[in-house]
């Protein structure tokens, strides 16, 4: 009797410990368990906090970028001459100005420069050139005298500058040119890129800009 109550009593002791092992199991696994869970959290937190950091230095890059983009408008200017012939107004005379300015808030490098007439490139002194060789024998009673011309090729323009790309002045001896519709229509635009200091880069062809990142010049800027 005593040897089975023995026995039982070792039985028990064994069952005990089986529960106490698995028991213990449990608690290890359960700490594994909340310490994954809070180097999972821990890598998740400082993933978030490197992307924003990353988030806000584009932000300022991106500002820093903004706050010194050109803007170059090209654009021609007309004045006239008004006299009075035979007790009537006659525009006698104009000045044609081609010109550019830079209306943005940092300096503008110019490149790639282009001086178009009539759909061909002339050199930037060849407008006078180009305009008797279409007009001469169309136009004969008009007299083309070039005033200016400034090349602009690699040429940095300062915020507010604007240059005299080419100016002409024109003489009607003509009593019958309508001389107003001749000036405003003469076929001379600019083609050219201009990038920022940080080398952001637009195109420019006649009065339309868009941005454009195969200026030649970028490359050397950034």
């Amino acid at each position: 009797m005593k040897n089975q109550e023995d026995k039982l009593s070792s039985e028990e002791q064994i069952e005990l410990e089986e529960q106490n092992a698995i028991k213990s199991v449990k608690k290890t696994k359960k700490k594994l368990n909340m310490s994954t869970i809070i180097a999972l959290i821990a890598v998740l937190i400082s993933s978030i906090s490197a992307f924003i950091s990353l988030y806000e230095a584009r932000v300022l890059s991106d500002q820093k970028e903004a706050s010194v983009w050109p803007y170059v408008e090209a654009k021609s200017n007309t004045s006239y001459k008004l006299e009075m012939k035979d007790s009537i107004h006659r525009l006698t005379e104009a000045t044609y100005l081609y010109q550019i300015e830079n209306k943005g808030v940092g300096p503008a490098i110019l490149s790639e420069v282009k001086y178009i007439f009539d759909g061909n490139e002339i050199s930037n002194w060849g407008l006078k050139l180009a305009m008797l060789n279409k007009f001469s024998e169309t136009v004969p009673n008009v007299e083309i005298i070039q005033r200016n011309n400034n090349p602009i090729q690699d040429y940095i323009l300062a915020p507010g500058e604007s240059v005299e790309v080419a100016s002409i002045q024109i003489k009607n001896n003509s009593d019958t040119l309508d001389f107003n519709t001749f000036v405003n229509t003469i076929p001379y635009h600019l083609e050219f890129c201009y990038c920022s200091i940080y080398g952001d880069c637009w195109k420019s062809i006649k009065t339309t800009v868009t941005k454009n990142s195969a200026c030649s010049i970028r490359e050397e800027i950034r």
